[in-house]
């Protein structure tokens, strides 16, 4: 049970781990901001980071950390790349499901995070466009 309640704001790498994992998750975390919008953005890193640690109990019982909520907007991100990409999008984002693919059968928590960071992504991309973030958005030109 605590790892569920408390496994998405501890790291098990120590400080350097934070670190990392919050890097990522900035770098990470504004490109899906201002893609998916502040509530669908939540939605993806909630059911992907909540739902892995789910997953973690039964191939990984010990550890914890954000890194796999991150793992789950990537891959939403990705889904999205193959399908409305253009260019590089699409390989790379199917090259990125594909690793979620081969973590998932290595039964590591975070193939757990990518598989439903993709599914997440699928449904809210279907569900309708996803709305521009104000920080996506041009500045108006005053006319």
């Amino acid at each position: 049970m605590w790892r569920l309640l408390t496994s998405l704001l501890v790291q098990d790498g120590g400080w350097s781990g934070a670190a990392f994992n919050l890097v990522a998750l900035a770098a990470l975390g504004v490109t899906a901001e201002r893609f998916w919008g502040f509530s669908r953005w939540w939605v993806v890193w909630l059911v992907a980071g909540v739902g892995a640690q789910i997953w973690g109990l039964l191939v990984q019982p010990t550890g914890g950390g954000n890194s796999v909520a991150t793992f789950g907007l990537a891959a939403s991100l990705a889904v999205v790349a193959v399908r409305r990409g253009n260019g590089a999008a699409r390989p790379g984002g199917a090259v990125c499901l594909l690793a979620g693919l081969i973590l998932l059968a290595g039964r590591d928590v975070h193939g757990g995070a990518a598989v439903l960071g993709a599914g997440t992504g699928l449904l809210l991309a279907r569900s309708g466009p996803a709305p521009v973030s104000r920080r996506a958005r041009p500045p108006s030109r005053g006319r």
